[in-house]
């Protein structure tokens, strides 16, 4: 049966796709332009933009892994954070000094590419079949976000980084940046002109690209600030990544699919708790980072040390009275490796999910998700529909 047209261009609603998809992000931008220089985040703020949003929306693929029912979904989730695990290892113990830039790497094309991604299935939704337009919209939003990484890389050092300092490969030519904005434009040109064409606005799509972009300007670009980076890069990546899985999910549930979770937790309070569930796993793997590598939020994690613990522990099967390792001044560090192990392992969720969002979203290939992603042809007696399915586009 052929796809349902949705002249909107939403994936649900206006509500939804402003209050959850494109909203955030354009608020996100507003504050980032009204911020001063060198401002701190607190603790309070960290907790809700570093741990709740960004390292929660990590756990949302394992979320959507678990509850779709899908062939190979399940082999999937547990066989491939095994072989992550096992690779970031290897990196640790072979050439350490390349896993930061490889992870950020590997980051910076994972962010573009959801952006990417979630365009088309804006298009998907709206029943837009591949062809020309498409490669012009793709090519659109690479520009958007490839472009101000081309500026950042070509402009180094910034007063922000991506995961630790030095991270990103500096020396990329000031020309780089210019040939990429030279074919950024043509890449805008040709998408307006489709866009022209079609007579018509598409709400949803359009909206998507601005402020995707005006996210990646303001952050990279325009601001050098960390705060200001660290707001619209994690607010426009997060808050739409998981406003799409519980919108699928709870879709599943609300037209009868397989699922590993009841419907009830796909509506009202039963969200709630789902919600709080990725809320804790984000808390307890950001609580293990914070005490086994970072050591910097005590006010908020604690201050037990747990590689005292483990020694401890281990030293005292051998030897009933363990004796604490130190160094001149009396304080003891684990040894580089030791650290370098508990990032790798502690990197899995992280790497899983960039791994995974290029295969759980591929609606071409599954047949059931492609429905999914499409809204539902309105009913004239149909019930009151559940969170996250605000209504027909």
């Amino acid at each position: 049966m052929a796809a349902r047209l949705s002249p909107s261009g939403w994936l649900s609603g206006p509500a939804f796709d402003l209050g959850l998809m494109i909203g955030p992000t354009l608020l996100a931008c507003a504050v980032a332009a009204a911020l001063p220089d060198a401002v701190g985040l607190s603790a309070v703020g960290w907790l809700l933009l570093v741990v709740f949003i960004d390292v929660g929306h990590v756990w949302a693929t394992g979320l959507r892994l678990w509850t779709d029912r899908s062939p190979g979904h399940l082999r999937r989730a547990l066989l491939l954070p095994l072989a992550v695990a096992i690779a970031l290892i290897s990196v640790q113990l072979v050439v350490p000094h390349w896993y930061w830039r490889g992870m950020a790497l590997l980051a910076v094309f994972h962010f573009l590419r959801q952006q990417v991604g979630i365009a088309m299935v804006y298009r998907h939704a709206a029943g837009l079949p591949p062809g020309p337009d498409a490669r012009w919209e793709r090519a659109a939003h690479w520009a958007a976000a490839g472009v101000p990484m081309l500026y950042w890389l070509s402009h180094l050092p910034r007063r922000f980084v991506w995961f630790v300092e030095g991270d990103l490969p500096q020396g990329l030519p000031t020309l780089a940046f210019y040939f990429g904005a030279a074919a950024g434009a043509v890449a805008w040109l040709g998408h307006g002109r489709n866009r022209w064409r079609s007579r018509s606005w598409s709400w949803g799509r359009d909206l998507w690209l601005l402020a995707g972009a005006l996210a990646w300007w303001t952050g990279v670009v325009w601001r050098d600030d960390d705060l200001a980076f660290s707001l619209t890069n994690i607010v426009a990546h997060g808050v739409p990544y998981v406003a799409l899985v519980v919108l699928v999910e709870s879709r599943r549930s609300a037209r009868g699919g397989a699922s590993a979770l009841p419907p009830a937790l796909w509506r009202g309070p039963g969200l709630a708790l789902v919600l709080l569930a990725l809320l804790t796993l984000a808390f307890t793997e950001e609580a293990l980072w914070d005490r086994f590598v970072w050591q910097e939020h005590a006010a908020i994690f604690g201050q037990s040390d747990l590689w005292r613990l483990i020694f401890d522990g281990v030293s005292g099967l051998f030897n009933p009275e363990p004796r604490w390792a130190s160094e001149e001044d009396g304080a003891w560090t684990p040894a580089d490796r030791a650290v370098g192990l508990a990032v790798a392992l502690l990197s899995v969720p992280q790497v899983t999910h960039y791994l995974l969002d290029g295969l759980i979203w591929r609606s071409r290939a599954d047949p059931t998700l492609a429905a999914l992603l499409r809204p539902a042809a309105p009913q004239k007696t149909a019930p009151a529909p559940p969170i996250g399915e605000a209504g027909p586009a």
